[in-house]
């Protein structure tokens, strides 16, 4: 059909009665490139054309005789009267269908007092967009960047100029695949920029765009975490566009949002997600009124609005019809148009129309869409209603076709089931009217109902002011508008029917089958069902092909009279009384009749009964029926009373297995491993022509290199002393002792050299603290602590050998090294020193390894593919750049490839077998800059920098992201400031995001992390002037921080780290000073 003729390129003939003459002027006058961009949606467009396809299986139900002469469609969105619910939905680009752009779109809705959500990708500024129609209601839709102060700035740009909501889309962490655009090579105009981030991408001027930006600026791990970033940042209303299910409503509604807009970014995301207006309902559902809802898709008449509220939503949007309505172009005012009037008799009227350019599109396309929802409002009778709804559209308004499309389907569905629960309030701001007086069309609703639901749907609730009904009718029942379904349930049922087939067996009623235990002949006369339903061993006997099914009496060999008894009870009566001397057989018979619950409880209660004295008869039955939980929790009970056990000469008598898992357990404590070893020779001893087998299945669990030297030689005497001559017999035992002796040969290299063997018989890590500078009197602290947990204290651990602060601590295979730092204050790095130790938490003892080629401090130290490197720092001669790679096999340290430049105070950590190191400080110049070490490479490159400046900070891992919090860096022109701000990089995508900020700011800290989360240990506050006795710790889960504990002392420079030592007996710190950390001092 041709929609007009053509004078000068413009449109003269043919009124626009429908949107869907605006598209088709818009595709044959739009460039085929720009069409295809408003109109595409991604890789198939499945998405895309459901949202249009998904209201027409949508039906109305009309309701007639109301009255409907009236209507007010008036309502409210974040408490701003529109004056109806259509506004127009985030879109880019306008000024491809027309120069003016956003700033038309922001007039027409002006003019008609409805909202606009204005594009972040817009052709027009923000600034240009309000001074063309200042007293607009705007949002303003915002995504989050990798640089998340592009994103800050826009915020408070938009916030100063008036918007009055920020619409966060979060379904484009990545952009979706669209493939016209691909094939069309899309580019916007030379003279079209987006001008929000004119001049922001210059320096990325030869990057790939995408649709006018830089490629790869958004942000794809943005999460709910940035949701509570952004409420940092802005008073705003925030409100999500892009949910799409029930579960991510649930969390917008608990992180604090404003509202939801329902969308699936017009299909040009996900192709093959759900339809928006599919999708509404379980959202609606679940939000329960707590926020509002609106929605954006598919949205082509009407009809379609109407259906929208029906099903909960507040007020509508659209995109490309806006977009349409600026294409179109009339230069003659020839036309009339025709749309209802409730007012005029005929029920239309005529009127001549003004020439459409640009803005007058849009305000056309809107008019339109409210004109058609006011007719379809009043011919579909409406609800009960006053002159402004306050409620629901009502139940029974619509219908959903069934999924063959049958339209003469007459069950209501889901979607009705769903609008049976609305309600309706009745608010009438007119005086009251005569009873007979019928309805008036609904407005729109200003808020969801949480309250006063009638249990029937309001538009099948006759009127209270109908006229009375005839007499002969009043003896009729009132019937319900629809069937009543309610369901029953009894707790008293179940309890019954066995009471009922416990009476049956009593009288041996309707019994059908008779069982005989193994050990009697004593009978027992049953019912097949019940046992059947049961057991699962009379299930398949009962049900199954088996020839018991046709017997009337049936043997059950291995099963004994009190234990057959016993499952019987229970099976009649879900009861059983059970002690030591009947459990056994109980447990023998529901372990052959495969009666679960009966064989949980005996478990249980087996478990619950272990003791010293009866352990082995324990174990022997566990064994015997393959009890699996019985068998661990007796290996459990070995390895916490073996002391008792080998006291009283009670584990002769346990299992090979039990006794080779006892000695493998990292909990087995109060033992030397010479002591294990003379235990596992007495219970080989005790049978040896039995155990003679389990000889290495024992021993191969003696952790042979955690003895000394003089123990290794003390067996070797004790072996070839003894007849049997165990260790030298068996090959296998003679090479532990040959491991061992090697092991203990080669100090340097035990680090490398970890087996099971080496492992320290510890099944706890604890945080451990080292060294630091105490503010009394600036004294350098040489102590090492252990946080006990259990008892909220430190425990001391053997001192190192010379005090140290702002030093290098690094864990490998094990153990513990520190390297450099300072042993007298000073704050410029004079009293560097070159030192280098390594803590065995094994014997709690410390050795001396090769020094470092330079002194330094304020550096950084990583344990990285079995070596250790040093990098960076700061010394006599002034900051360093070299690092060194320490080897363990020659006790030696070498350079390897330097920095770029030299840096001190910075931090690093290892991710991915690579070494990062970030920010720090450049000839007094505090950095931001990502730096990444590759080993095998020797290489360094260089990555995104860090969003802010600092040094002295601390950086660890946690999972596969970075974490990089504290430090200082300059105020102004020369004060210090504590850096609150912290960030973490993900190195998949090299980027940085923020997460909570740190409480109280602390530098040159120490830092580690343990069982998931970060603790940050003592340090200096730039912002207090002081030394610090606190531990702040963040949890990555929740993004929350907390103060857990505090050091004995406050130190600056301190170290932590965590790992596995023997928890030492006794040896409690105590607080050496009391005094106030915050209190500002020197230093």
């Amino acid at each position: 059909m041709s929609i007009c003729s053509r004078e000068g390129g413009h449109c003269t003939e043919m009124a626009m009665v429908c949107l869907t003459d605006f598209e088709e002027y818009a595709k044959e006058h739009l460039s085929k490139a720009t069409w295809d961009y408003y109109a595409a949606g991604a890789d198939e467009c499945c998405t895309r054309d459901d949202n249009l396809l998904a209201y027409k299986r949508i039906r109305l139900r009309p309701r007639i005789l109301r009255d409907v002469s009236v209507s007010d469609t008036r309502t409210t969105i974040q408490g701003t009267e529109i004056s109806f619910p259509v506004g127009i939905a985030p879109t880019a680009f306008h000024c491809l269908a027309w120069h003016e752009g956003e700033m038309a779109t922001a007039r027409a809705t002006e003019a008609l007092n409805t909202c606009y959500i204005t594009s972040t990708y817009s052709t027009c500024s923000v600034e240009e967009i309000v001074a063309a129609a200042p007293n607009g209601y705007r949002w303003f839709q915002l995504y989050l960047y990798r640089d998340r102060k592009l994103s800050e700035q826009i915020v408070h740009r938009v916030e100063a100029l008036g918007y009055k909501a920020l619409v966060l889309t979060v379904d484009v962490p990545y952009t979706g695949k669209r493939r016209n655009d691909i094939r069309n090579q899309f580019k916007l105009p030379p003279h079209l920029k987006v001008k929000n981030f004119d001049g922001v991408f210059q320096q990325e001027a030869a990057v790939t765009e995408e649709y006018g930006i830089p490629a790869n600026t958004l942000d794809p791990s943005i999460s709910w975490k940035d949701v509570y970033w952004l409420q940092s940042i802005t008073r705003l209303p925030i409100i999500i566009k892009g949910i799409l299910t029930k579960e991510d409503a649930e969390l917008a509604v608990e992180h604090g949002v404003q509202g939801i807009i329902v969308s699936n970014h017009g299909g040009r995301q996900l192709d093959g997600g759900p339809a928006s207006i599919d999708a509404l309902s379980e959202i609606v559902d679940t939000v329960q009124g707590r926020i509002e809802v609106y929605l954006d898709g598919g949205i082509r008449t009407g009809s379609d609005v109407l259906k929208s509220l029906a099903l909960g939503a507040k007020c509508v949007f659209i995109g490309r019809p806006a977009v349409w309505g600026l294409a179109y172009k009339v230069e003659h005012p020839s036309r009339v148009r025709q749309w209802w009037d409730p007012e005029n008799v005929q029920g239309y009227r005529s009127v001549s129309m003004f020439p459409i350019l640009g803005e007058e599109g849009v305000r056309e396309v809107l008019q339109i869409l409210n004109d058609e929802f006011r007719l379809s409002m009043a011919l579909s009778g409406g609800p009960e209603h006053s002159n402004r709804l306050e409620g629901g559209l009502g139940s029974s308004l619509l219908r959903k076709l069934s999924s063959r499309g049958n339209g003469n389907d007459n069950s209501p569905g889901r979607l009705s089931r769903r609008l049976a629960r609305l309600s309706t309030r009745h608010q009438s701001r007119d005086p009251p009217r005569p009873p007979a007086e019928p309805e008036r069309l609904p407005a729109l609703p200003d808020r969801p109902v949480q309250q006063d639901r009638p249990s029937t749907p309001a538009l099948l609730v006759p009127p209270n002011n109908l006229p009375p009904k005839r007499k002969e009718n009043a003896t009729k029942p009132k019937l319900p508008p629809r069937p009543l379904c309610k369901v029953f349930s009894s707790d008293e049922h179940g309890s019954a029917v066995l009471q009922g087939f416990q009476m049956f067996r009593a009288d041996e009623t309707l019994c059908d089958v008779v069982l005989v235990p193994g050990d009697s002949d004593e009978t027992f006369r049953v019912h097949r069902v019940i046992m059947a339903s049961s057991s699962d061993y009379f299930k398949a006997m009962f049900t199954g092909g088996m020839k018991e099914r046709e017997m009337s009496e049936i043997k059950l060999h291995g099963v004994t009279k009190l234990g057959l008894k016993n499952i019987i009870d229970f099976i009649y009566t879900s009861k059983v009384s059970l002690d030591m001397g009947n459990l056994q057989d109980t447990l023998e018979a529901a372990n052959f009749l495969q009666v679960m619950p009966v064989l949980r409880f005996c478990n249980r209660l087996l478990i619950s009964e272990i003791t010293v004295d009866n352990c082995v008869e324990v174990e022997r039955i566990a064994a015997d029926l393959h009890l699996e939980d019985v068998q661990l929790n007796i290996v459990e009970f070995v390895v916490k009373n073996l002391a008792m056990l080998v006291d009283c000469g009670r584990y002769l008598q346990l299992s090979a297995a039990t006794m080779a898992s006892a000695l493998a357990s990292d909990s087995l404590k109060g033992f030397s491993e010479m002591e294990l070893y003379h235990i596992a020779r007495e219970w080989l001893d005790h049978d040896y022509p039995n155990r003679r087998s389990s000889v290495y299945a024992l021993i191969r669990h003696i952790r042979f290199p955690l003895m000394t030297r003089s123990e290794l030689f003390q067996i070797s005497q004790e072996d070839q002393e003894e007849g049997s001559s165990l260790m030298r017999s068996e090959t296998a035992c003679a090479n532990l002792l040959l491991e061992a002796c090697n092991y203990q040969m080669m100090p340097f290299m035990q680090p490398g050299l970890q087996t099971e063997r080496t492992r320290i018989r510890s099944d706890a890590t604890h945080i451990v603290a080292l060294g630091g500078v105490m503010r009394q009197q600036l004294v350098v602290s040489k102590e090492l602590r252990l946080y006990d947990e259990n008892f909220r204290q430190w425990r001391a651990l053997k001192a190192m050998e010379e005090p140290r602060y702002q030093h290098g601590v690094a864990l490998l295979g094990g153990f513990l090294f520190i390297v450099g730092g300072q042993s007298t204050y000073d704050t410029k790095g004079k009293t560097a020193i070159d030192s280098a130790y390594r803590y065995d938490p094994r014997f709690d003892k410390w050795i001396q390894i090769a020094s470092l080629n330079e002194k330094r401090t304020f550096f950084h130290l990583s344990a990285l593919a079995g070596k250790l490197f040093a990098v960076g720092g700061r010394n006599t001669s002034g900051e360093i750049g070299t690092v060194e790679c320490y080897n363990m096999k020659k006790n030696e340290w070498t350079f390897v490839s330097s920095m770029a430049e030299p840096h001190y105070g910075h931090a690093g950590t290892v991710h991915g077998g690579l070494m990062y190191i970030s920010g720090g400080i450049i000839r007094d110049t505090f950095q931001k800059e990502l730096w990444c070490y590759d080993p095998v490479a020797d290489m360094w490159s260089q990555r995104a920098d860090m969003q802010e400046l600092r040094g002295l900070h601390c950086m660890c891992t946690v999972g596969d992201k970075l974490y990089v919090m504290g430090g200082n860096h300059f105020r102004g022109s020369s004060d210090y400031d504590d850096v609150l701000r912290c960030e973490y990089y993900s190195p998949d995508v090299d980027q940085w995001s923020t997460f909570a900020p740190m409480p109280q700011g602390q530098s040159d800290v120490g830092i580690t992390v343990f069982k998931g989360h970060i603790y940050v240990v003592g340090g200096y506050s730039w912002n207090s002037r002081c030394m610090l006795d606190f531990v702040q710790r963040y949890d990555p889960d929740r993004d929350l921080w907390d103060k857990v504990f505090n050091v004995l002392e406050p130190l600056g420079g301190i170290r932590a780290c965590t790992m596995t030592v023997h928890m030492p007996e006794g040896a409690v710190d105590e607080p050496q000073i009391q005094e106030c950390p915050l209190q500002p001092s020197e230093g």
